[in-house]
């Protein structure tokens, strides 16, 4: 199969799977190596037999598009977004997109959360250095409700990132199990186990783990 060129467009293609399948959460996280420099690394996915990477610039009207496919490893350092060289000023955002090759074809599996990356050197912003959260686990029994407590850390003297998006995201493995909203507040459904993933800006992220009685 021929390879793709940065920038290039591609047909999304996604495996279809049964409707009571649960997906994997897949975390993407970003962390500014240089001014000019972002390590990207991620979740492994099981199954997948190569990775997408697509980003782009900071913006409402800025679109990721396609940067590289990673077929071996969950990490990579991008320097730059199609033939642009990443600004030492910039914001960037970037995304994962696993794949499964089915009949010569590459088959979406998933996708990642957006981590949003600050270059900005010497700024009063920073990129969010760790996720802490007040439990690591939780029980519940069907039907009832809790709200998960968080906090993310930023470097000594420094403020997240404006305008990015929200400051927390939450994600669920399970979600026949236990939801989640945007505000970190989980609802039991059924009898079982799941994970709660907690994830900054930049996709530095915890784990609470939730038990459904």
């Amino acid at each position: 199969m021929p390879s793709l060129a940065a920038g290039a467009k591609t047909k999304e293609l996604t495996l279809n799977t049964a409707a009571s399948t649960e997906k994997k959460v897949i975390v993407a996280t970003g962390t500014a190596k240089t001014s000019r420099k972002v390590q990207l690394s991620w979740t492994k996915t099981k199954g997948a037999d190569g990775y997408r990477i697509y980003g782009n610039q900071c913006g409402k009207k800025s679109t990721p598009k396609y940067l590289k496919t990673v077929k071996k490893g969950t990490k990579t350092t991008i320097t730059k977004i199609g033939k642009r060289k990443l600004k030492s000023k910039g914001s960037y955002k970037f995304y994962v997109r696993p794949y499964q090759n089915v009949n010569k074809q590459k088959k979406n599996i998933g996708k990642s959360n957006t981590a949003h990356v600050l270059m900005r050197a010497g700024s009063r912003y920073a990129n969010a250095s760790s996720v802490s959260v007040k439990k690591k686990s939780i029980t519940l029994k069907k039907g009832r409700t809790a709200v998960i407590k968080a906090k993310v850390k930023v470097p000594s003297g420094k403020k997240q990132p404006k305008n990015h998006g929200a400051k927390i995201r939450y994600m669920t493995s399970k979600s026949s199990v236990v939801s989640v909203n945007s505000k970190g507040k989980i609802k039991a459904k059924k009898a079982g186990k799941a994970a709660i993933y907690v994830i900054s800006e930049n996709g530095k992220y915890k784990k609470v783990s939730v038990t459904v009685k």
